[in-house]
């Protein structure tokens, strides 16, 4: 995502406007309408940038956002107030975190539910936490957990550094030396590395969907660009169009073969929404059928 060409690609994808982000596009197609009013909450919040995005738009009338590293929270107070955003922001482990009931009308999970091992407990403390029929946007890697690649994959991948002439294949971080083949890490040296990385993030489309109704669902690929071009996507430049039109060969392929369904997507983007209570169904059924 360094690549701003791959980042038009999946923007496209998304808003169907290179230049629109998904956080852009959100706030113009739900959240223009109550400008002002709304009470958000941001989930792994990192460093800040996703809430001085929104805040900039002055949408919320309160928005909230956690996460479990005191110094991103440290950084992204003082990031605020330079800025002169009011965002509350506090330290928290969602693993285990219990939320407010009806608390929010919108509800952000960017790149965050991919390190959460609780996630039956963190979906549902959402659920629990939206307002009826408040939403939850998610942008997310969904790929294998552990980052276990298949072997299609990886085959796939070193494949297509092998075609890359030299000068793409050279590594930003030491220029004297190429990007070696690819491997998939194993299990014991994720649970060493980071064992939070990645820890289910196979399962993150399934609970979502069966705990929240889906208003939209879009893939935007990473299954072979997310690695392959690690170490070298500084090598194309976006402003050369020879260096464009190669990676959007790439983009093209990709996205070919998730469509083709020979691979998955290991990134997606979601917009959920809190599903009606069965019991007020019941209720509006009822009223309904007394005025016939």
């Amino acid at each position: 995502m360094e690549s701003k060409t791959v980042m038009d690609a999946v923007n496209r994808r998304i808003s169907g406007d290179p230049n629109k982000d998904w956080v852009t596009y959100v706030i113009g197609k739900y959240l223009s309408k109550g400008k002002g009013s709304y009470i958000g909450l941001s989930l792994g919040c990192g460093v800040g940038i996703l809430e001085r995005q929104l805040q900039k738009y002055k949408i919320f009338k309160r928005l909230e956002a956690f996460d479990f590293a005191d110094e991103a929270i440290r950084q992204a107070r003082k990031s605020a107030k330079s800025e002169n955003l009011r965002i509350h922001y506090q330290v928290a482990d969602l693993n285990k975190l219990k939320l407010k009931q009806n608390a929010y009308n919108f509800i952000f999970a960017n790149s965050v539910l991919h390190h959460l091992e609780n996630l039956e407990f963190v979906i549902e403390q959402i659920d629990r936490a939206l307002i009826d029929k408040g939403i939850l946007f998610i942008s997310e890697y969904v790929g294998p957990s552990q980052f276990q690649y298949t072997n299609e994959q990886v085959k796939i991948i070193n494949e297509i550094l092998n075609i890359l002439p030299y000068e793409y294949r050279k590594r930003v971080t030491d220029s004297q030396a190429l990007k070696p083949p690819f491997s998939a890490p194993t299990k014991e040296f994720m649970d060493t590395f980071d064992p939070s990385e990645a820890i289910r993030s196979a399962e993150i489309v399934r609970l979502i969907k069966k705990k929240f109704e889906v208003v939209e669902h879009t893939d935007f690929g990473g299954t072979l660009l997310h690695m392959l071009l690690q170490d070298i996507a500084g090598n194309f430049d976006p402003k050369d169009p020879k260096d464009v039109t190669v990676v959007n060969l790439l983009v093209y392929f990709e996205n070919y073969l998730i469509q083709s369904k020979i691979l998955s997507s290991d990134f997606t983007f979601m917009v959920v929404k809190k599903k009606e209570h069965k019991k007020f169904k019941l209720i509006d059924k009822f009223f309904f059928n007394f005025k016939k």
